[in-house]
């Protein structure tokens, strides 16, 4: 097993603001999608507590991936019952990336669940408008014409 050094460039890089704590710690890319992968496994694995440490420690690492983290530890609040604390992490995502379509079928999921139908059909209109624009996968599709049907029916 290799240990890897924390050498004077890349701790002077990351003193100037120059890198990320991924980059100090001498992660790759390689590295971050593997912390991905292993985060979706716990999810699928209903891990639920692991996989949102995880997303956590991505968001930590890499920055850059703060909207991914952010999604994914939505994902396991929502599923562990916490929709306030799901909604203020797709908040987070969508601050980022506001077009990121899961996010805001997720948002309007957590919204039609606490009983806020207006809010769910804004996220849910704002979905299907960038599916209509973007495309996207048809189970996607499925899902937010389906979330809007039962918003509707509210």
């Amino acid at each position: 097993m290799s240990r890897r050094r924390l050498t004077a460039r890349r701790l002077g890089r990351w003193l100037r603001g120059r890198s990320d704590l991924a980059g100090l710690l001498g992660l790759s890319d390689d590295d971050r999608d593997e912390l991905i992968w292993q985060a979706h496994r716990r999810v699928a694995a209903g891990r639920l507590d692991e996989a949102d440490r995880l997303f956590g420690l991505l968001g930590q690492l890499w920055p850059t991936a703060a909207p991914t983290a952010r999604l994914g530890q939505g994902v396991c609040l929502q599923a562990l019952g916490d929709l306030a604390g799901a909604e203020r992490a797709y908040d987070d995502c969508l601050r980022d990336e506001p077009e990121n379509i899961h996010a805001l079928a997720n948002r309007a999921e957590c919204r039609l669940l606490a009983r806020r139908p207006d809010a769910a059909r804004a996220d849910l209109a704002a979905a299907l408008a960038l599916l209509d624009r973007h495309g996207g996968p048809a189970d996607l599709r499925r899902r937010v014409e389906a979330l809007k049907e039962l918003s509707d029916q509210e």
